[in-house]
């Protein structure tokens, strides 16, 4: 058995699945997810963690690591979702119902329990869902999920969700313009060197996080930098360490939504070290929002643009599954507002 049949009306399965395409931001196919469960006044899923379905039959899935990265925030709880990968004849059990019954006893050995689990063909109105039940057989239809909560959240503040994974990936690959704007980045002579040159002067650092502050403000209204002299103004900015640390705290504010949409912008308009400063940055603002799938997206981006670059950054290794641990939340808080008050002090010297 691989349910602990719990009783959880139908309401809790259907805000479940149509919340599933807003958290990751496309709809999932053949996958298994993970669903961090937490228990308030009624059931909450703050985020979903996607394995692809062949890892799940092929026994590839380490739930060591895997409990690792719950326990990282402190989750002790969870849901098993899959996602296709089969069919269901009536009256039987849900595809691989074997594999799922040997990691809901492997995670509950590391301290992990799962409240539930359940199939479901594809997320669409219409389609059933079916527990993983061995005594108490559980199933339901699919409500439209455009409409639950999680969905009506999602849409206030702006999200866009695709259909698939692919279409999700391919929003971050190079605009057409990106080769010709590298060429003249390097032409003007700022792409970073090896010593990590620094904008140590105030009114530098001043006009650079002008610059940044403006962009993210912007980006609240859907607008964004087009032209190349603010492109190029933008990468010199966060080309800068002190600039780009103090642009971590945008992910602590209720900005944060615009800085994501910023840094999707520029990940795919710039290039080289420039496009993988974007690409952290993506990567940590959408870590802090529990947006697990842009994380992997943006790591993978910042890791084949600049190695080394990725490679310094605090925490990268931390992020498996693209869960931001716990102690890097408060780490990197720390990191921006170390930043911010360093530029202070630049800027206050430069002005006496």
């Amino acid at each position: 058995m691989c349910d602990h049949e719990q009783n959880f009306d139908e309401s809790t399965f259907n805000e479940l699945i149509g919340g599933v395409p807003y958290m990751l931001g496309f709809y999932p196919q053949d996958c298994l997810l993970v669903l961090p469960y937490i228990q308030l006044e009624q059931a909450l899923f703050c985020c979903a963690i996607r394995e692809e379905i062949s890892n799940l039959i092929s026994g590839a899935i380490q739930p060591d690591q895997l409990a690792d990265v719950l326990r990282s925030r402190n989750w002790d709880s969870a849901v098993l979702m899959v996602i296709g990968g089969g069919t269901h004849a009536d009256g039987g059990v849900p595809p691989h119902s074997g594999r799922l019954a040997e990691l809901d006893k492997a995670l509950w050995y590391e301290g992990i329990q799962i409240q539930f689990s359940f199939w479901v063909p594809r997320i669409k109105q219409g389609e059933r869902w079916i527990r993983y039940c061995e005594e108490t057989p559980q199933f339901g239809v699919q409500k439209d999920p455009r409409v639950c909560s999680t969905a009506v959240r999602a849409v206030s503040r702006g999200k866009v969700i695709y259909d698939c994974f692919e279409e999700f990936a391919d929003t971050l690959k190079p605009g057409k313009d990106a080769n010709r704007r590298s060429r003249r980045l390097h032409s003007a002579l700022l792409q970073p060197n090896s010593d990590n040159e620094k904008i140590r002067g105030g009114m530098e650092l001043s006009r650079s996080l002008r610059d940044v502050n403006q962009a993210v403000h912007a980006a609240e209204n859907d607008e964004y930098p087009r032209k190349d002299k603010d492109l190029v103004l933008l990468a010199h900015a966060l080309g800068d360490s002190l600039i780009w640390s103090s642009s971590l705290r945008f992910a602590f504010t209720e900005h944060r939504q615009a800085a994501i949409r910023l840094w999707r912008h520029l990940t795919r308009e710039l290039s080289g070290g420039y496009r993988a400063n974007a690409a952290v940055l993506l990567a940590v603002t959408a870590g802090v929002d529990c947006n697990t799938e842009l994380v992997k997206l943006a790591l993978n981006i910042a890791a084949e643009e600049d190695p080394v670059r990725a490679a310094e950054v605090e925490l990268i290794e931390g992020m498996p599954y693209g869960v931001l641990p716990a102690v890097g939340l408060t780490s990197l808080s720390c990191q921006a507002a170390m930043a911010a008050a360093e530029i202070a002090l630049i800027m206050a010297d430069t002005t006496n």
